[in-house]
């Protein structure tokens, strides 16, 4: 379940920076702007958080099975 939350959270980031990137090159750079580019970084890092925990959770399962 965690491999398929981290998929849904790097394709849901990577597709609002797509999009930022239209805003940006119609109207500039503005708060809003800045506030998606801030978002996008944080769920970059939270995928990688998760990544993380996803593999140190399997190699506790995988160790412990005699």
């Amino acid at each position: 379940m965690d491999q398929v939350l981290a998929y849904l959270l790097l394709s849901a980031s990577s597709a609002a920076l797509s999009r930022n990137d239209v805003w940006v090159s119609r109207f500039g750079v503005d708060q809003f702007a800045k506030l998606i580019n801030a978002s996008g970084s944080m769920a970059f890092l939270a995928f990688i958080a998760l990544g993380l925990s996803s593999v140190i959770s399997a190699h506790r399962v995988f160790s412990s099975i005699p």
